[in-house]
């Protein structure tokens, strides 16, 4: 496979930088990278504690979290759980995470 012109990896493949270079005649920079194992164990417990965290939390309530704490748009969260305090039952399963998304 020596004339193979592409390369297939994974999204979660670790690699480890070891040069980046700007060739001058083509115009582009040359970034030369190996595959190491070394934060495989890093990778895989980040992938289980967000696996374990939408297993928790219902979509709707994921949806909030994710607003309010990845995307840092706190007005943006709390407006929406008070909207869903409005439009959820008083018996709904997700009414104790609303309250406290609000509270947040």
């Amino acid at each position: 496979m020596q004339d193979e012109q592409e390369v297939l990896f994974s999204l979660n493949t670790p690699f480890r930088l070891t040069s980046v270079e700007l060739d001058t005649k083509l115009h582009i920079w040359k970034v030369r990278l190996i595959t190491t194992d070394e934060d495989s164990d890093k990778t895989k417990k980040y992938l289980a504690s967000l696996k374990e965290q939408m297993i928790e939390y219902t979509p709707i309530i994921y949806f909030g979290r994710r607003l309010l704490i990845e995307f840092g748009q706190v007005d943006r969260a709390s407006e929406y759980f008070r909207i869903l305090l409005k439009l959820l039952p008083y018996n709904h399963s997700d009414l104790s995470a609303v309250y406290n998304g609000v509270r947040q």
